[in-house]
Order: structure tokens, then sequence, then C-alpha cells
């Protein structure tokens, strides 16, 4: 795109708040990855600030100091908590944005057949999902507020995503959330199947002999 850092900010808010209109501009992987980090850069700078500023202020007084966001800045050293999150802003998320896309990719074009489009429309659609959760991830820091934020942009990032999929890969919206839904149930089937098959084998197999014998002796529960 060949945009600033604050040019790729306000295009990922304007993406959040209208998808519609601002999510059509194709992009190949370089420039999506490109986009996101232009972006995540002022988000993750005022997440700094808002980190230093409840951890060196009262600014709400007992209630974050009661918090469990504070907690754990005090606890794991402040520096050490935000290393973590820089690791997930730019290494974590594009790595799932990449596992992600692959996912939908194969689903909705291999299996369903729904598109045609290449991989690298389906991870700009997936790209500008992760936007409103990215975006805004400084409001996490407040107190009251990191579970409605954890709802909110949950549901928000699935909104973004499902439009963006519908404008890049130039099908519907019904058959965006049809394939996103899909795709979802059939992961969690995967999944749960895997440690379920790992856990029955490993019992089944002798294993429930490796566990303390305690685990295994109702009596003792």
């Amino acid at each position: 795109m060949g945009i600033g850092i604050v040019d790729s900010f306000k295009h990922g808010i304007a993406a959040m708040v209208s998808p519609g209109s601002e999510t059509k501009k194709s992009m190949d992987l370089g420039k999506a990855f490109e986009f996101y980090y232009k972006a995540s850069i002022i988000s993750f700078i005022l997440f700094l600030v808002v980190a230093f500023v409840l951890t060196s202020t009262n600014a709400f007084g007992l209630a974050f100091h009661s918090s469990v966001v504070y907690s754990l800045m005090k606890s794991a050293n402040l520096d050490l908590y935000l290393l973590g999150f820089a690791l997930v802003f730019w290494i974590a998320v594009p790595i799932s944005m990449l596992v992600n896309a692959f996912i939908y990719q194969l689903v909705g074009k291999h299996l369903l057949g729904e598109w045609k489009g290449v991989y690298d429309k389906t991870l700009t659609a997936v790209m500008f999902g992760q936007l409103p959760a990215m975006l805004f991830a400084w409001v996490f820091l407040i107190p009251a507020v990191s579970i409605f934020y954890m709802f909110v942009f949950t549901i928000w990032n699935m909104v973004v995503f499902i439009v963006a999929l519908s404008a890049q890969q130039r099908v519907s919206r019904v058959h965006a959330f049809v394939t996103a839904g899909l795709t979802t149930i059939l992961v969690y089937f995967l999944v749960y199947g895997f440690f379920f098959s790992v856990g029955f084998a490993f019992l089944s197999g002798g294993g429930a002999a490796l566990l303390p014998w305690h685990m295994m002796n109702p009596a003792m529960w």
C-alpha cells in the first residue's frame, strides 16, 4: 500500500467502522503484513502509555490495584509483561493469521468450493479481522473493562472478518459467514478429537498405570 504508520492506523480504524467499503482493496501477503505491522505500532505505543500511567499512578484507585491485570504486571515485572504483549502483537498474531488463513482457504475453496480466489485474499481478510482487538488492545488494561473488551472485540473481529472475506473473495456475506462457522466447528472437532484420541490411546495402552496411584483411588478424592 505504501502508506505511513499514521495513515495505516487511520485506515485500520476506518476498516473497523466501515468494513464493507474499507476492506475491498487487494493485497498480496507482503502488503497485508506491512499494513498490519504499521497499524499496530501506534496501538502498541498507546498500550505502553496506558500501562505506564496505570502502574505509576493511582489513576483508577483500588479498582485497578486489585485487578488481575495489575497483579500480573507487578508479579511478572512490567518490562517482561510488555515484552510478552509485544511478542503477541508481532509474532504470535501474525503466525496465527497465516495458519487461520490456510485453514479458511482449505475449507472455503477446496472443500466447499465457495470461492476461487487465491490464499492472499483470505489472508487479507483474516488480517482485517484482527484489527479491532489489536488496535484497541490498550483497553484491556483498564479495570472493569477487560471482560467487556474480550466479549465485544471477539464479536467485532468476527464481523469485520466475515465482511472482509466477502469483499476479498467476492462471495455473499451469508456464504462467508457459513464458511467461517463451518470452519470453526470443523477445527474444534479436529482439535478435541485429537486430544480425545491421544488420551484414550494413552489410557487404554496402560498409560493410566503411570499416573499417581491416588488419582486412580476415588477414596482419596
